[in-house]
């Protein structure tokens, strides 16, 4: 829809200056990039989440190569 046919189809409920910011808003764009909050879908959220998930990913790849010496470790062999 462009801008004119919005304010057209919106007139009973919409005034004509403010369709434009609405349409904006209601947009697939406007809607996604609106969850700004923490774990949403706005583009600077997701490339936090990603950034996030890349350093927990380094963090875990480090757990196979790290001693075991606690008392529930058994070593290889002892069972």
């Amino acid at each position: 829809m462009t801008d004119n046919d919005f304010i057209e189809t919106f007139a009973a409920f919409l005034p004509a200056d403010k369709a434009p910011g609405v349409r904006e808003v209601l947009s697939s764009h406007g809607s996604v990039d609106s969850r700004n909050g923490k774990g949403g879908t706005a583009y600077g959220r997701v490339r936090e989440q990603i950034a996030d998930a890349k350093a927990e990913v380094e963090e875990l790849k480090l757990f196979p190569a790290s001693t075991s010496d606690g008392s529930a470790y058994k070593a290889p062999g002892t069972f």
